[in-house]
């Protein structure tokens, strides 16, 4: 019964009848749950109706019955991960996909995007902590400096900064900071009145 189960899904899912290819996807998978082929393909179909966690679920198992399961599978699992925001996975599934097929620019294409992604989230991550830090503690000259490390053409935050090295008094290291300041935004005049003081 699971290879009729299986066809008619396979037939569901050539005529864009995603839903009901699902359901003969999980039917065949019901039948027999060890049948490698139902769950690439109800990957395939959850992916086209964006149940991104429902796919992981169908590649993973798919992976856990195929160990050398080809690098596509692996690539459309990373894709879901990639939608559910599970970066770090994500980026091992792209990996794994590349040691099978490392000539395919689509998978280098989409490890490159994840990577990039990952890069951004963690950089938010840090500015939005410094920048409690700098809420909790406004004269904290390491957080200001640590913030810079993230956002190094952020002009208010260098001016933030010459500002509390003036209080400290680091007066050097001040006008160091407004310099970048101007440098960075000549039109910025409260740093020249700074600067005079």
């Amino acid at each position: 019964m699971t290879v009729s189960y299986f066809d008619a899904a396979n037939k569901l899912k050539q005529e864009g009848r995603w839903e009901e290819a699902i359901a003969s996807y999980r039917s065949a998978i019901e039948e027999n749950p060890n049948f490698y082929w139902s769950y690439p393909n109800l990957g395939d179909v959850l992916l086209k109706v964006s149940r991104w966690e429902e796919a992981v679920n169908a590649y993973s198992r798919a992976i856990e019955l195929n160990p050398s399961s080809s690098a596509w599978l692996y690539y459309n699992q990373g894709e879901a991960l990639t939608k559910l925001g599970r970066l770090d996975e994500a980026i091992v599934c792209y990996q794994r996909a590349i040691e099978q097929a490392p000539d395919e620019v689509e998978i280098q294409s989409s490890l490159a995007s994840a990577l990039r992604q990952r890069s951004q989230v963690d950089l938010a991550k840090g500015v939005a902590m410094y920048q409690r830090v700098i809420e909790l503690n406004p004269e904290s000259v390491a957080a200001y400096q640590n913030l810079l490390k993230l956002q190094p053409d952020n002009w208010e935050a260098w001016w933030r900064l010459g500002e509390v090295l003036v209080k400290v008094g680091q007066r050097e290291e001040a006008i160091a900071a407004y310099q970048q300041v101007i440098e960075l935004n000549p039109d910025a005049i409260p740093v020249y009145k700074s600067l005079l003081e």
